[in-house]
């Protein structure tokens, strides 16, 4: 919707697209105008009987016109067109209160300082317009579900049996293309505010990283949690967070100190017990010499270690911000192994996407997890695979979600 006749989107010519995904969201918009509108009249007559007395009427002064400040003068004042606006605005009212809720209540109140970090953001900015983007096209979609008898299961029909679910209805082809061109759009503005921002703004920047991390997160397998072939993947962008921090404070990077083994009573991971089997499997590489042996086991212990930890910190927060941040925590040896391809830490990255996949229910996650533990596992050697055969089940159903994993069900359920 352009906001003159003259005044189109630049990524949407002629403001076909804008008109068609964004019509449904403005009629409700003079719904609820409407609604408004007729309630002035009662309000306005309660108003004229508490001053009718004679003692107050000499106190009443003249009528004071107030100025409604139209949806095109805002849009005018914050330089958007009605498009961006409407995006805007949908972004913090239907989009925060989400990610704030998946954030945990102590992360909550640092996502949802958006409105404010994002008048002085335009990438902030422009990051919450790319993810309300993202949200709308979910919202519009007549159906969310894939069925294993092939068909999609309408919206309209309520929530399906999740036991014959096989996946989820991806984005319109017209949607992911405006994604797309918003998302490097943000990118551009995100990457000329790191170069040009001052310590003051640090906090809109990390906010914007994080906000283009969930949006790079519904473009899998565009974007791949972890790449072979070059280019970027989910765990270098997740990690880039922190290196941001160090270019606009000054301040040297912290390593994180290694998780400690967890506390008894700590809730433990699913299938745990294989994890530790894939520590074990480094004993019996014969081309390692037993230093490197125990410096791999060590690094991959540690890194077990600090998933059980990140899973127990997101159930006291009842969130899914620290597990699914996970890589932030990598000791850098760690992530050396994983970038020449090392089996043993790619095989503790399969269980990890498998973990991730109880967040299927989030938007922006739904079933990526699938194809990236296919993708992984195409860089393990054969003869690993066997031990990779829950993360491969678990990965193809959908009947468990992150509340399974937070309760420790999921971990009961492996165990029977």
């Amino acid at each position: 919707m352009p906001s003159s006749s003259s005044e189109q989107h630049p990524s949407a010519p002629n403001g076909s697209l804008d008109k068609d995904l964004f019509s449904e969201h403005s009629r409700q918009l003079e719904i609820d105008k409407e609604s408004l509108s007729s309630q002035l009249p009662s309000y306005r007559r309660r108003k004229r009987l508490d001053i009718v007395s004679d003692e107050e009427k000499e106190d009443v002064g003249p009528p004071v016109h107030r100025h409604k400040l139209r949806p095109t003068s805002m849009a005018k004042v914050l330089g958007l067109n009605m498009t961006e606006l409407e995006l805007l605005r949908f972004y913090f009212h239907e989009s925060s209160p989400i990610l704030c809720a998946a954030s945990g209540a102590k992360d909550s109140i640092w996502m949802g300082n958006v409105p404010a970090l994002s008048n002085r953001s335009p990438a902030l900015k422009r990051a919450a317009m790319t993810f309300a983007t993202l949200h709308l096209g979910k919202n519009r979609q007549t159906a969310t579900y894939l069925l294993n008898d092939g068909n999609e299961h309408p919206t309209s029909s309520g929530p399906p049996d999740m036991k014959q679910v096989i996946g989820y209805v991806p984005l319109q082809d017209r949607v992911t293309e405006r994604l797309l061109i918003e998302f490097t759009e943000t990118l551009r503005a995100h990457k000329k505010e790191i170069m040009e921002t001052e310590a003051e703004n640090c906090e809109a920047l990390l906010v914007t990283s994080v906000v283009i991390y969930l949006v790079a997160m519904s473009l899998g397998p565009l974007i791949p949690l972890a790449n072979f072939d070059g280019g970027s993947d989910l765990f270098s962008i997740v990690r880039n967070l922190r290196l941001i921090t160090t270019t606009i404070t000054g301040q040297e990077p912290v390593i994180h100190p290694p998780f400690e083994a967890p506390a008894e009573g700590s809730i433990r991971l699913p299938r745990e017990e294989a994890l530790w089997e894939i520590v074990e499997l480094v004993e019996l590489n014969m081309d390692y010499s037993p230093i490197t042996k125990r410096r791999i086991k060590g690094i991959l212990t540690k890194e077990i270690n600090s998933l059980i930890q990140l899973l127990n910190m997101d159930i006291l927060n009842h969130s899914v911000a620290h597990f699914s941040a996970w890589c932030t925590y990598w000791q850098p040896e760690f992530s050396d192994l994983k970038n020449n391809a090392n089996p043993y830490a790619l095989m503790i990255i399969c269980y990890y996407a498998a973990y991730t996949h109880m967040w299927h229910i989030l938007f922006w996650w739904a079933d990526r997890s699938s194809e990236d533990v296919y993708y992984i596992m195409d860089h393990i050697p054969i003869e690993f695979h066997d031990y990779l055969q829950w993360p491969l089940e678990i990965v193809q159903t959908y009947e468990y979600n992150y509340e399974d994993m937070l309760s420790g069900k999921l971990r009961e359920m492996t165990l029977a």
